[in-house]
This record gives structure tokens, sequence and C-alpha cells, in this order.
């Protein structure tokens, strides 16, 4: 049994009805927000390494192969070199593309936005207006989300592409 000191949850007068879901509903927006940031951050660093890498390791076969020095370079060696130039510019591509990789993410419109103004929402007690706001925030969740895992396979792909590439330049 009720108490009837107490407002029923879809009562009106109770004014803090969805209040905690509202707010966790805008946590998890933040926290997506922000693993997009920390995304787009290592994947930049990955490009950086990645090149850095290509860049040392063509000094060093121009180092090596130059006309004032000759080493004794095996077939194996200059295969296994290969590889590892082609993996760690993968690697490169694929921090590219986990950095840029455009989502279809989507936040509240205009049109939303300016509903919300209309007369056919404005009206609407705070609960209803709480419901709407989360509506919205679910809808730039699931879209971040979608994005944000998309953006983090091609970070994996760089980041295991860039320590096979390592992996060949130390053999």
């Amino acid at each position: 049994m009720t108490d009837p000191q107490q407002p029923a949850a879809d009562d009106p007068c109770d004014h803090d009805q969805g209040r905690e879901r509202v707010k966790f509903i805008g946590k998890e927006l933040d926290r997506e927000y922000t693993r997009r940031d920390a995304i787009n951050t290592r994947s930049a660093v990955s490009i950086t390494s990645a090149t850095a890498l290509v860049t040392i390791s063509l000094d060093v076969i121009a180092v090596i192969r130059g006309d004032h020095y000759t080493v004794g370079f095996a077939a194996w060696k200059v295969w296994l070199l290969g590889a590892a130039q082609v993996c760690l510019l993968t690697a490169a591509i694929f921090g590219v593309l986990a950095g840029a990789t455009a989502s279809r993410f989507r936040i509240a419109s205009t049109n939303d936005m300016t509903r919300m103004l209309n007369a056919e929402l404005w009206g609407y007690h705070r609960i209803d207006a709480r419901k709407e706001t989360a509506k919205l925030n679910i809808k730039a969740i699931r879209t971040l989300r979608a994005g944000n895992t998309a953006k983090f396979r091609f970070l994996v792909l760089a980041l295991f592409t860039q320590a096979l590439g390592v992996l060949l330049l130390g053999a």
C-alpha cells in the first residue's frame, strides 16, 4: 500500500520525477564526448609515432645502403625492412582513418529545439520536458557510441600494425 503523504511516481506533483535518470543520461553523453576526444588524441599520437618510425627506418636504410657505406645486406633483411615499412605506413593510414572517421553523429537538431519552444511542448510539465530532453540526449549517445566504436576499431588496427612493424624492424 502506498503512503498517501508521498506522491505517486507518475503524479505531476512529484517535481523530481526522472531527475536521476536524466542526470545519468547526461553523464553518459559526457562520457561519450570524452571517449571520442581520447580516441581522436590517441589516433593523432599513433600517426605521429608511425610516421616517425618510418622516417627513422628510412634514415637507417639510407645509411646502410648509401653510396659511402657498403654493408652486406641479405635479401631476407631487405624483405623484413620492406614489410616493416608497409606495416608502419599502414598503421599511419589506420591512425588517420581513426581520427577522420565520420560518424552519423546526431545532436538535437534546430527543428527539435524549436519544437520545444512551440505551443505543442512549451506547456509541458517539467517532468515531460525532462523526458523530452533525455530522449534527445539518448539519440546523441546512440550515434556517438556507433562512431566511437568505428574510430576505436581503426585505432586498434593502427596500434596492431604499428607493433608488427616495430617487431619487423627489430628482427
